[in-house]
This record gives structure tokens, C-alpha cells and sequence, in this order.
């Protein structure tokens, strides 16, 4: 088996990044069933913001 290319590795990386957002969209909605795909989305930003935040 070959090693991946440098893109190869890219692309498994934002694959990786959109399958974890997903999971923690899922993990939104069953925390806030109640919620609409807006409040779900603008949620899920607000997360993913303080994440990138505290890696600074």
C-alpha cells in the first residue's frame, strides 16, 4: 500500500473535520430537540468558535 499524498492527506483531514461537526450537530439536536435548524446551526458555530478561540 502506498503512502497518501500530501492532498490525499488534506482531503482525509476535512473529511475528518465535517464527519466531527456532524456528530456534534447530532449530539445538538438531541440535547435541544426543541431547537430549529437555525438555532442548531447558529449553536453549532458558537462551539465551533470557542474551540478555535481557546487554541490561540
Amino acid at each position: 500500500m502506498s503512502q497518501p499524498t500530501p492532498a490525499e492527506k488534506f482531503r482525509i483531514a476535512l473529511d475528518l473535520h465535517e464527519a466531527g461537526l456532524r456528530m456534534h450537530e447530532q449530539t445538538l439536536r438531541r440535547r435541544y430537540p426543541e431547537a430549529g435548524d437555525e438555532q442548531i446551526r447558529e449553536a453549532l458555530f458558537t462551539w465551533l468558535a470557542r474551540r478555535s478561540a481557546a487554541r490561540v
